[in-house]
């Protein structure tokens, strides 16, 4: 059995990151910037999944809005329990690193 990459909590995690260091993004732009990052196994069809889930949560908010071609695009920012909750998520990641990390180098070859 294979295992995904990303569990769906790590998928929220970089997905609001992208939102928020780009203040307002749309879903493509955020896929590129993952992938820029060396954040592989994520397709862009999961990035505008988790964009629908953060939206259905209140952590999210789009707007559709016209692109310089004439399309449409819908443009994503985190609302304000969006930022509250990428905080939070942030704060457990890095200790969940810590601890992850302290592990490792105990048991460090060479």
């Amino acid at each position: 059995m294979r295992e995904e990459p990303f569990g769906g909590g790590t998928v929220d995690l970089v997905v609001m990151s992208v939102v928020r260091a780009q203040e307002r993004t749309y879903g493509y732009a955020v896929g590129r910037a993952l992938a820029e990052a060396g954040v592989v196994g994520l397709g862009e069809a999961a990035v505008y999944a988790c964009l629908r889930r953060l939206e259905g949560r209140g952590l999210v908010a789009s707007s559709a809005e016209l692109a310089d071609n004439g399309r449409a695009r819908r443009y994503y920012r985190l609302t304000d329990a969006g930022v509250a909750h990428l905080g939070q998520e942030q704060r457990a990641w890095r200790a969940h690193i810590d601890a992850v990390a302290s592990v490792v180098e105990a048991g460090r070859v060479g």
